[in-house]
């Protein structure tokens, strides 16, 4: 059974976020070396109430996928980004 993103409405921001993170973890690189759905990278093209509303979006389906697959990751939103951390899964 495969994950399921249908159930999630990300707009475009977290959607090309989650692409992102999707190819970097197909390819093996490390997704907690970066932020995503940041002010910085987006506040270019769209207001803060729309990247916050990405960084909620975007948190909220990586941690349902995390958990999914059994991953060792967590998605947290910080001030103006989201971050993930890499995570026991033992607790």
């Amino acid at each position: 059974m495969n994950f399921n993103t249908k159930s999630y409405p990300l707009d475009w921001i977290a959607g090309i976020e989650w692409d992102n993170i999707q190819e970097t973890l197909k390819s093996g690189g490390d997704i907690t070396k970066k932020c995503y759905a940041s002010y910085y990278d987006w506040e270019d093209d769209c207001g803060h109430s729309e990247i916050d509303e990405a960084q909620y979006q975007l948190e909220t389906i990586l941690n349902d996928y995390f958990e999914f697959e059994k991953l060792p990751y967590s998605a947290v939103r910080w001030i103006e980004e989201v971050k993930i951390q890499k995570v026991s899964l033992d607790e």
